[in-house]
């Protein structure tokens, strides 16, 4: 008919139907999953290393992560600048930026330099251990691993966490997180039949179960504060899942219920970024890991995070990274 209007529709209606449109499209991963994925680069290594008194060693900083895993005895964590801290069997240390730190028998152990695992020159993505530090006194025995983590541009949830992470995983805390190690030992002392890849894929396991740990022991800490508001976690999976889409803060704020003004100011205390710059946090992210991963042409790699051009993409890219996409690719391949 001639003139006809129809009425606007239910604000409820409205949100309850662009949810579901986009539930029903989602990818079937989670916030955490999708940040891991995206920054890590390579193989994992991992490798046993036994230790007997007196006995010290300083690590490098490195590009990625690193974790060790107390077998047996104890040893001292020597962060720079701070208290000692002693690790006992079943704790695990984390350090999810690869900050220097010195691991030994005691504090007033002199430490000798060593070359950080993952810069090691090695032909397979297991270096098998066990690296033995001198052969009296007690031993320690220690699982020790490295992540290649692209650093460059991390994502909020990484960068606010502490430079080193203990979890104590005895008197039955984390059982899960004490499987995977259990698992990894077994195949790093065993020559089973596709070793490699089983520890590559036990290595991004206790990767996630020590973040989940970690979550879990900590809910409400700063770094966490996203994952702990189901309403953020929700805004975060609609743009980790969408993020070709244009997003506005009202959209985002009427898919989680908010008004415009309220999300935007949970948004950005929970995450520590506006809705539209962590967007384009993750958009960088995300297509920094199709760069290194993917052989797909830069117009095809502009649209899935989101851009109409590769002219707009690549100066957004160089804005973040400080070097053109075609140059990001070559250098990660080298």
């Amino acid at each position: 008919m001639r003139g006809w209007r129809s009425m606007p529709e239910n604000p409820v209606v409205m949100r309850s139907r662009l949810r579901l449109s986009i539930e029903m499209s989602r990818l079937e991963m989670d916030v955490l999953s999708q940040i891991v994925a995206a920054m890590t680069t390579g193989r994992p290594q991992s490798f046993l290393v036994e230790g007997h008194p007196p006995w010290g060693r300083r690590f490098s900083s490195a590009p990625g992560a690193g974790v060790h895993v107390m077998l047996e005895g104890q040893t001292m964590l020597l962060p720079p600048g701070g208290e000692p801290v002693r690790l006992d069997v079943g704790d695990v240390l984390l350090l999810p930026r690869g900050a220097g730190h010195g691991l030994a028998s005691s504090p007033d152990v002199p430490l000798i330099d060593v070359e950080h695992p993952s810069q090691r020159s090695v032909a397979g993505p297991v270096t098998i251990g066990p690296d033995r530090l001198s052969a009296r006194g007690p031993r320690s025995r220690m699982l020790c691993g490295t992540y290649r983590l692209d650093t460059s541009r991390q994502a909020p949830l990484l960068r606010r966490l502490p430079a080193s992470v203990v979890l104590e995983t005895g008197a039955g805390r984390h059982p899960e997180l004490s499987a995977v190690v259990a698992l990894l030992v077994r195949e790093l002392t065993q020559s089973a039949p596709g070793r490699p890849l089983a520890v590559g894929s036990l290595l991004d396991l206790l990767l996630v179960e020590t973040l989940r740990a970690w979550f879990r022991q900590h809910p409400y800490e700063n770094w966490a504060a996203e994952l702990s508001d189901p309403l953020i976690t929700d805004a975060l999976r609609y743009l980790h899942d969408h993020p070709q889409r244009s997003w506005t803060v009202a959209e985002l704020a009427e898919a989680v219920g908010l008004s415009r003004a309220a999300f935007a100011r949970r948004f950005t205390d929970r995450v520590g970024q506006p809705p539209l710059a962590y967007l384009t946090s993750w958009r960088m992210l995300m297509a920094s890991r199709l760069l290194r991963d993917e052989n797909r042409v830069l117009a095809d790699i502009a649209h899935s995070v989101g851009y109409s051009s590769s002219y707009a993409f690549a100066n957004a890219f160089k804005r973040v990274h400080g070097v053109a996409p075609g140059t990001y690719r070559q250098s990660s391949a080298t």
